[in-house]
């Protein structure tokens, strides 16, 4: 099992365990209703992390991820102004 915390839109993060066994697919499919994923890096609770997204959050219309943002942002170079929309999921560690 991989900890991981689920960061919904309108939610504090909620700690969650991912089964090393698990796709990308299914991660998409639990949590991110089948969308294609992005991963990208994101500073969270102090350390630097793998971070799934939905590819085409934005384009969709998903509303801004304030804490997926702010983790985002903070391992990107000052200035960046890109943001993360709808669901992410962080993970603890590197994935299987």
């Amino acid at each position: 099992m991989t900890r991981a915390w689920l960061v919904r839109v309108d939610a504090e993060p909620e700690e969650i365990e991912v089964e090393s066994r698990h796709t990308l697919r299914d991660l998409s499919d639990k949590y991110f209703g089948g969308a294609t994923l992005d991963l990208t890096k994101g500073r969270y609770l102090g350390k630097i992390r793998t971070m799934a997204v939905s590819d085409t959050g934005m384009i969709d219309g998903e509303p801004v991820n304030i804490a997926a943002t702010e983790a985002y942002q903070a391992n990107c170079k000052p200035g960046t102004v890109w943001s993360i929309h709808g669901t992410a999921v962080i993970f603890e560690s590197v994935l299987p």
